[in-house]
């Protein structure tokens, strides 16, 4: 929901927080008119046995599920040959493989193994899964563009990679503090007033 204005402020629409602050009221009430209803994805009323079932465990997803979506007809081989970029330090295991810039230009490499990964793919092998290993990078031919393009490639898309890994992030900090919120919501120690100014929720935001 909402639109992101700039690097680290997203902005509801009035739709959008009339939504949201009607739900809730509704959820809070009996006699509410439209009556309250669960939507994947969006809201879902728990009973506190359910919650005890799943250890006291108040993350919203575990609830509330996804939304129903359309199935794209993609097959299972081709979603698992995704090729994702970390912005961290992550662990790795016999199932994922990662590659570091050794010349200081991770975005252009991130982007040109993306024509290539279709081929290492290919050539994978293994008795009971496929497995790429350093011997198949080694026999892949890659093309390289000359030092100097790569690096001018590199300082051209660095700004837009960047933008994606902090949009990563405040999704991340976002999902925290909704975390940290939703059991005080519960619990009555927080409460949301029955009448929300939405122009003052899009400044506070």
């Amino acid at each position: 929901m909402g639109v992101l204005v700039d690097r680290i402020h997203r902005e509801l629409t009035d739709d959008e927080i009339e939504k949201i602050s009607g739900c809730y009221h509704a959820w809070k009430s009996i006699a509410a008119e439209p009556a309250y209803v669960d939507e994947p994805g969006f809201c879902k009323s728990v009973k506190l046995d359910e919650i005890t079932i799943n250890g006291y465990v108040l993350t919203p997803g575990r609830y509330v599920g996804a939304a129903d979506v359309e199935d794209d007809d993609e097959p299972f081989e081709e979603k698992m040959k995704r090729l994702a970029m970390f912005g961290r330090e992550i662990a790795m295991n016999q199932t994922c493989y990662a590659l570091a810039s050794t010349t200081g230009t991770p975005f252009a490499l991130y982007c040109l193994f993306r024509h290539a990964i279709d081929a290492l793919v290919q050539t994978a092998h293994g008795s009971v899964f496929d497995t790429i290993t350093t011997s198949t990078f080694a026999a892949s031919k890659v093309v390289l563009p000359p030092k100097q393009t790569f690096e001018a490639f590199e300082k051209t898309v660095s700004p837009f990679f960047g933008l994606i890994l902090s949009n990563i992030e405040e999704s991340r900090t976002l999902a925290a503090l909704r975390d940290a919120l939703l059991p005080k919501l519960l619990s009555g120690e927080l409460r949301v007033p029955a009448a929300v100014d939405s122009k003052a929720i899009r400044k506070a935001s």
